[in-house]
């Protein structure tokens, strides 16, 4: 990362994020040459730098919203950098993305649905099906003494897994809590729950590698 230090007050810095913010993650028509005459016109910073902190600055932010980063995780980052940023620029910005960070990451969320329904929760419990009688185990619980037809310590053998899966879907983006829901719930097998979390894992696999995060 590019030192991100300059001469900007802390009250100038923290608009040059503001316009920044707004201009990436919410589409507000902010240009250079705005950012310029408000932030720094003041500023003993020549164009090239203006512009690197500028594009540094964005790529940082653009990052952060992602990976979804914490401000703990911003200060890691900057501290792995190398000194990319001094200490009163550090905490204007972590100050800046405590506030801000979760509504550009959910602004980041929007602009990547592809329909208007988001998976809100997947909830599921594992059912043990008999598929024998009852009169038939009693039977056989007679006949084979205490281990009955389950045996000792294992399991029944004429009796399968099943899962019973609920998903909420919302109305909108995920966390919108004015939106509408609807719930699904279907049952499926032993063989068709592991592959759902195997799909599942590769999903979340494949978001990481595009994010940076694995």
């Amino acid at each position: 990362m590019a030192s991100l230090n300059s001469d900007l007050g802390p009250k100038l810095f923290l608009g040059l994020l503001n316009g920044l913010g707004k201009r990436i993650f919410l589409g507000d028509e902010i240009t250079d040459e705005f950012l310029n005459e408000r932030v720094f016109a003041s500023s003993s910073l020549g164009e090239e730098a203006v512009a690197a902190l500028i594009a540094d600055l964005s790529r940082l932010l653009r990052r952060a919203a992602h990976q979804s980063w914490s401000a703990s995780d911003l200060e890691a980052a900057l501290a792995k950098s190398g000194g990319g940023v001094d200490a009163e620029h550090t905490a204007v910005l972590l100050a800046f993305w405590r506030k801000e960070g979760g509504k550009y990451h959910e602004a980041l969320c929007r602009r990547s649905l592809f329909t208007n329904n988001t998976l809100d929760r997947v909830t599921w419990r594992v059912d043990v099906k008999a598929q024998a009688s009852t009169a038939t185990k009693s039977d056989a619980g007679r006949e084979g003494g205490e281990g009955g037809a389950q045996g000792v310590g294992g399991e029944d053998p004429q009796s399968d897994v099943a899962a019973i899966v609920e998903m909420r879907l919302r109305d909108g983006a995920a966390g919108d809590e004015s939106a509408g829901t609807e719930t699904v719930q279907f049952e499926i097998d032993r063989e068709q729950l592991a592959d759902l979390v195997a799909q599942l894992g590769a999903v979340k696999a494949a978001i990481a590698r595009r994010t940076g995060a694995a």
